[in-house]
């Protein structure tokens, strides 16, 4: 894949069948936003329909997989999740621990075939972040063969996945306590249709939600009641094996590892989510930066374009910088997963990357989307400009798959515990000195925290762990930012822009880090000067290659249009305007003054 299509929304569709890219861009640009379930799955079974989406071949190649969700977030946020879940949770779990039989087969081709849609059951009333503490249960009977289904109190209800019945079936992977004999075995996912005819299955109850401002799914809340499940729907894969009789065999003593294995397709999920971030991010500096060229504003010169102004540009400078590098950055992630394919478990190191990089990511697109929503003015609080759904789906980015707060905070405590390996430094002369002083600032920390969260007593390491919390988010950023800028360099050395974004980008962090950087690193007074005024002769220098970098975001060709990036945004809205007007005055306005 060339370095454009890195940077390009969709990239990796477009290059490897574009007669489908442009199908799934006609079906996704041409689908509605409004809450409306049955518009929502409609554009759905269009999709699973495209070679590109059957279920099958994105397994089999996970590039075109991230690039599908980066170009549905930039369409339609709700269409976006419910692939995501189907997609990565649902189908991701039955192919990673499928125990080949007839029953989870059927199932399977049914979702890889877009006939049903995936759902996934994990978070519970009372437990998210904790689901591991989730009460569902799963009880076998060895002399009927079957598992019974039961959300014991309220606390265990299934929180939030879009269940309600549509047109399309639903099928559920449901996370819940394996009980065999008495004896709980942990948590593992169970494999089952939620419908028939349209109905809830016998013993399932599910109540819709209500409206999610800017994110119309139709959430539910899920509770079973001695639902019974056959013995061909538990999906074990490498976890356990359950005989007919009861009998089990636990493949790994270690609970806590075999509910990451359970859980462990969240990870591809994790990375769609920074891919529909970047989506996202991309698109409201596009659309900003459109409408801006059109838009007029008084100054002492007299009328001038929004962009004219540095107020206006240097966001969208700085923004586009953060979306090239970090588009790189999750590029070379998706080749370490590509490494790891053949692995029942990744690596925890690469997880915590992962993690890393969708928190980073998420918090850095929010920030572009509410700017440019800002720089647009009252036209941007329509929804038909995007913004404000935008804005929903990417706070649903920041939830999703693990909060950004918690997975951060995971990453930190193993940081801490095992330090990751460091990135190697730029060769190059403008990012070497940059990159060092945040290096040294990141091993600084990093023994710091090592001292202080080494004693014994729980209760004391509790307290400096909060005493902590802001330095310990702070560690594993300054690691992200490492990373991003040495997944850039090879191609900075040959693209100016990629340079100048990498330089910005660091930069930047400076900025951000500052209070850290001045108690753990070389920063002082004269250096942040001498910094300041560097960035300045960058936006001075590369601003124009830098706003370049949003054409090569390639938003036009994946479909994005809204009234205020249109050619002339004046005529969008006369245009409008005259469809409603009574055929008297729209025959006057046609006729000149």
């Amino acid at each position: 894949m060339t370095l454009d299509a890195k940077l390009a929304v969709a990239g990796a569709m477009a290059a490897r069948d574009s007669k489908s890219f442009e199908k799934a861009v006609g079906i996704l640009s041409a689908s509605s936003d409004k809450d409306d379930p049955a518009d929502l799955y409609a554009t759905l079974t269009k999709l699973f329909r495209l070679p590109t989406g059957h279920g099958d071949y994105l397994m089999r190649n996970p590039d075109e997989l991230l690039a599908l969700h980066e170009l549905a977030a930039v369409h339609n946020g709700a269409v976006f999740a419910i692939l995501t879940i189907h997609y990565n949770l649902c189908m991701g779990t039955i192919h990673s621990l499928n125990n080949e039989t007839e029953y989870v087969e059927r199932l399977y081709q049914e979702l890889a075939n877009g006939n049903a849609v995936g759902v996934y059951l994990a978070t519970e009333l009372a437990y998210g972040n904790n689901v591991v503490s989730m009460e569902t249960e799963a009880e076998y009977l060895p002399h009927r063969n079957v598992f019974v289904l039961n959300s014991p109190r309220p606390a265990a209800y299934k929180f939030m996945p879009n269940t309600l019945p549509t047109k399309l079936p639903k099928i559920a992977v449901v996370m819940a306590r394996l009980k065999v004999a008495g004896e709980e075995f942990g948590v593992v996912p169970f494999l089952l249709p939620l419908h028939k005819d349209g109905r809830a299955r016998h013993g399932i109850t599910i109540s819709p939600l209500g409206h999610k401002p800017g994110f119309a799914l139709d959430n539910a809340m899920t509770s079973f009641r001695d639902v019974e499940l056959p013995f061909e729907a538990l999906l074990s894969g490498e976890i356990l094996t359950l005989r007919h009789d009861g009998r089990i065999e636990v493949k790994d003593p270690n609970p806590r590892r075999r509910f990451l294995m359970a859980m462990n397709r969240v990870q591809a999920g994790k990375l769609c989510m920074a891919a529909a971030s970047l989506g996202m991010g991309k698109a409201s500096l596009h659309i900003a930066l459109r409408y801006g060229r059109q838009r007029q504003t008084f100054s002492l010169l007299g009328p001038v374009s929004l962009t004219d102004n540095s107020s206006f540009t240097t966001p969208l400078i700085e923004g586009s910088a953060a979306m090239a590098v970090m588009s790189l950055w999750v590029d070379a992630l998706m080749r370490q997963v590509r490494s790891e394919s053949d692995n029942a478990m990744m690596r925890e190191d690469l997880k915590d990357d992962i993690a890393v990089a969708k928190a980073m990511i998420s918090w850095r697109a929010r920030e572009i989307i509410v700017q440019c929503r800002e720089q647009c003015g009252a036209q941007g609080l329509f929804g038909i400009n995007k913004f404000a759904g935008y804005y929903g789906t990417i706070n649903g980015c920041i939830t999703a798959e693990g909060d950004n707060l918690v997975v951060m905070f995971k990453a930190a405590r193993d940081h801490v515990a095992t330090p990751p390996s460091l990135p190697k430094a730029p060769q190059s002369e403008r990012l070497a000195p940059l990159f060092n002083g945040l290096l040294g600032c990141y091993q600084t920390m990093l023994r710091g925290l090592k001292s202080a969260l080494s004693v014994a007593d729980r209760q004391q390491q509790f307290h400096q762990w909060n005493a902590n919390a802001d330095i310990l988010l702070e560690l594993v950023q300054l690691h992200g930012t490492l990373q991003s800028v040495a997944a850039v360099e090879q191609h900075a050395k040959i693209d100016g822009a990629l340079a100048a974004a990498a330089e910005l980008h660091l930069l930047a962090s400076y900025r951000r880090f500052h209070s850290c950087l001045q108690r753990f690193g070389d920063l002082d007074q004269a250096m942040a000067r001498r910094q300041a005024a560097r960035r300045q002769e960058l936006l001075d220098d590369d601003g124009p290659a830098l706003l370049d970098l949003i054409d090569r975001f390639e938003l036009e060709r994946v479909g994005l249009t809204t009234p205020i990036s249109s050619g002339d945004y004046v005529e969008w809205y006369a245009s409008q305007h005259a469809l409603h007007a009574s055929p008297a005055a729209a025959q006057a306005m046609a006729t000149p003054a």
